[in-house]
């Protein structure tokens, strides 16, 4: 057995979780001050309260939801590359953003360039959680695996 699969996933898994939502709260927190337009936004004490525990939660469901099945999914394929898994928590991150987003009023309308930035907040920090998962943990029990 590797060092990894003794230490156990949930270490590294908390550390990739982590790691993405702290990437989608600054995100998010800055473009929410910078689209501070109107009399209506939230302050800034609301929006750097709010937005890490939100981001939080939507990563590490995502991680649990998508990312788990697809390291079992990988793993059992032998497919287990050093870019699989922050190609796919890149594209799953866009996904995820643009369902929860295209659900609003006026999804449809919206031009592609601005489909491409509403992606880019949730392709980033899947982007950093798979990777730091391929890194912190992935890669080692593979290794130890000798594949």
């Amino acid at each position: 057995m590797s060092p990894a699969e003794l230490e156990g996933p949930s270490g590294p898994f908390l550390e990739a979780v982590g790691a993405g939502a702290l990437t989608a709260a600054v995100m998010l927190s800055v473009a929410l001050w910078l689209d501070r337009t109107d009399i209506a936004s939230p302050p800034l004490s609301i929006i750097l309260l709010f937005v890490p525990i939100v981001a939080a939660l939507v990563t590490a469901m995502a991680a649990a939801l998508i990312g788990l099945p697809l390291t079992w999914l990988l793993a059992r394929g032998g497919r287990e590359t050093a870019w699989a898994y922050p190609a796919a928590g890149l594209v799953a991150g866009a996904a995820v953003t643009i369902a929860f987003f295209g659900m609003g009023v006026g999804g449809a309308g919206r031009p592609a360039a601005e489909w491409l930035l509403i992606a880019s907040f949730g392709a980033a920090p899947g982007f950093v959680c798979g990777a730091l998962w391929w890194l912190r943990y992935r890669r080692h029990v593979r290794a130890g695996r000798g594949t």
